[in-house]
């Protein structure tokens, strides 16, 4: 019973989350609600992190970095609390690379696996780049904290294997030392 009660679930959870990625953004300062009271926060957070800005770094043309990166970044706080919640809201800090044509998003502890510590758009010429600092099991005892990846603009997700930091400095090295290309 129990078994068939958490494939509902996950089934639900799966048409849930599909319907609001497959949402058009026809105009990118608008966030997408998520209601809070049929997620799990860690499903709203990782929403957020991993769908919803990687949308707006792909889909709004450079308009979502631009506003960011130039410090406007009510858009990107007014979603976060919308989906997850004032307080979370509050914690999600911007920190623009201005010699890197990059921006760091700073998010609060990740409170589940696959929630991010951190996050980075890069600019490359007229496109763009977004990278994940994901929270994740260690297995192993091999002092692992999280994971890179990335998304792409056709909506996968990358994988760059366990890292072993919590630092943004760390992150932010990994990432803009790495030579990868689409």
């Amino acid at each position: 019973m129990k078994i068939m009660a958490l494939k509902n679930y996950i089934f639900t959870l799966i048409i849930i989350l599909s319907g609001c990625t497959t949402t058009e953004l026809s105009n990118a300062s608008k966030p997408i609600a998520v209601e809070k009271g049929k997620l799990p926060a860690s499903k709203r957070i990782y929403y957020f992190q991993h769908k919803l800005i990687s949308k707006w770094v792909f889909e709004s043309e450079g308009a979502f970095f631009f506003d960011i990166y130039n410090g406007q970044i009510g858009q990107l706080i007014e979603a976060a609390s919308e989906i997850v919640d004032g307080d979370y809201a509050s914690e999600v800090t911007v920190v623009p690379l201005y010699d890197r044509d990059a921006v760091l998003i700073k998010f609060p502890e990740p409170i589940a696996l696959a929630n991010c510590f951190f996050a980075l758009i890069k600019k490359e010429g007229n496109s763009y780049s977004y990278y994940t600092y994901e929270k994740t099991m260690d297995i192993e005892g091999e002092a692992v904290a999280g994971v890179l990846g990335g998304w792409n603009s056709d909506g996968g997700h990358r994988n760059f294997g366990p890292r072993g930091y919590k630092s943004e400095n760390q992150f932010i090295a990994d990432v803009l030392g790495l030579d990868i290309k689409d």
